[in-house]
Order: C-alpha cells, then sequence, then structure tokens
C-alpha cells in the first residue's frame, strides 16, 4: 500500500509549518525557536463513492522571549500565532492534497521574561476513495 493522503497531509503541515511531529521537549534554549505539530482523531463521513474527513491538527510554537517586558512579550507572542495561522493558509489544499483549512482558535502564554508559546487549532479538510486511503477522488 502507498502512502495515505492523511499521511502525506502531516508531512505537507510539517513542512509548511517548519515543525516536528508530537510532542517534545527542548533540551535547552539552543534549541529555540521549535514549532511542534499534532493531530487528534478524524471525523469522517462516508459516501457511496469517497470517505470525507475532517483532521484535528494543533499547532504549537515556542520561542526565546526576545524582552523581559510584558507588553513586548505579548505583541512577540501574537507575532508567533500570526506566522503559524499565515503558515496553514498559504496553501490550504497543501499541494492538492486537502480541500481546505480552518482555523479553530488559538492563544498565547509568556513564562516570565524567559519564553514565549502560541498555540492554534486547526481542522483539515480532505477526501480519499471510499475503501482506498491513499487515493484521492
Amino acid at each position: 500500500m502507498s502512502t495515505s493522503v492523511r499521511e502525506q497531509l502531516i508531512a505537507k503541515i510539517l513542512t509548511a509549518t517548519s515543525g516536528k511531529y508530537g510532542l517534545e521537549v527542548p533540551e535547552d534554549e539552543r534549541d529555540l525557536p521549535m514549532t511542534l505539530v499534532s493531530d487528534e482523531q478524524d471525523e469522517a463521513a462516508a459516501s457511496y463513492d469517497y470517505t470525507s474527513i475532517v483532521m484535528p491538527v494543533n499547532v504549537g510554537r515556542v520561542e526565546v522571549s526576545a524582552s523581559t517586558d510584558r507588553n513586548a512579550m505579548r505583541k512577540q507572542a501574537h507575532i508567533a500565532l500570526a506566522q503559524i495561522i499565515t503558515q496553514m493558509h498559504a496553501d490550504e489544499t497543501f499541494d492538492g492534497l486537502a480541500t481546505g483549512v480552518d482555523y479553530m482558535g488559538g492563544g498565547i502564554f509568556a513564562e516570565a521574561g524567559k519564553l514565549v508559546f502560541a498555540t492554534a487549532l486547526f481542522r483539515v479538510r480532505y477526501r480519499h476513495l471510499r475503501g482506498q486511503p491513499d487515493t484521492i477522488d
């Protein structure tokens, strides 16, 4: 069997966000910035010819804070969040693998002058032939 459409999509998302798959704890600040991508359980609906799927995808980014000023940290985190959103919408089809991407929400967090975080949840919509997860309809 060839590579599933879902796996191909995750690979494209990792490329688009310059991310790593799964949860990883950086060993030290030299590993930052770091973008992590994780997926959740799909929602699927089948018809006679194809299966339509919605794959929840979480994208998180952690960076070393450029400042200890709270306002500057908040701004840096919002810039990171905006970059994630922009990267995920640059090609909403991920080279024709998906039918679209929906931004579901996100947020920011800062750790007292050390790190800033941004997280975003997306729903990636795609289809494959019914019973053939490696074949786009």
